[in-house]
C-alpha cells in the first residue's frame, strides 16, 4: 500500500473524525481536515496533498463540486467525492470535474481504501 497524503473535506464532524481514524489506521497520512470551502482552498494555497476526499454539501455558498473545479488547476492532486448526493444533476456536475473516485454515503472502510488506492494508481 502506498503512503499518501490526504485531505478530508467534510462538514459533519463525526464522519470526518471516523474517516480520519480509518485512514490513519490504514497507514495513510491525513494532512488536513476541513469543513468549509474557504478553509480548504486556503490550505491548498501553501500546501500539497495527493488526494482530497471531498463532500459535496458543505452548507456554504460554495459546494464540493465548485471546490473540485478550483482544485483541478493544481498538479498531482486526485479528487475523490464522498457524498449522499446521487441525483442526475449532481452526477452531471461531478463528471465534468473528472474525479478519481466517487463514494456514496453510507460507506465502508473498503469503499474508502479501494477508491484511494485506485486514485493513487491512476495518478502514477
Amino acid at each position: 500500500m502506498s503512503k499518501a497524503s490526504i485531505v478530508i473535506v467534510e462538514d459533519e464532524a463525526l464522519i470526518a473524525d471516523h474517516i480520519e481514524q480509518l485512514l490513519i489506521e490504514a497507514g495513510y497520512e491525513v494532512v488536513g481536515v476541513f469543513d468549509t470551502a474557504e478553509d480548504t482552498l486556503a490550505f491548498f494555497k501553501n500546501n500539497q496533498a495527493n488526494i482530497v476526499l471531498l463532500d459535496i454539501n458543505l452548507g456554504g455558498s460554495i459546494d464540493g463540486v465548485d471546490i473540485a473545479n478550483q482544485l483541478n488547476k493544481l498538479p498531482n492532486l486526485s479528487i475523490v467525492f464522498l457524498t449522499s448526493n446521487t441525483d442526475k444533476k449532481t452526477i452531471d456536475r461531478v463528471k465534468l470535474t473528472t474525479p478519481a473516485g466517487f463514494i456514496t454515503k453510507p460507506f465502508t472502510k473498503e469503499d474508502i481504501i479501494s477508491n484511494i488506492e485506485i486514485a493513487l494508481y491512476k495518478s502514477t
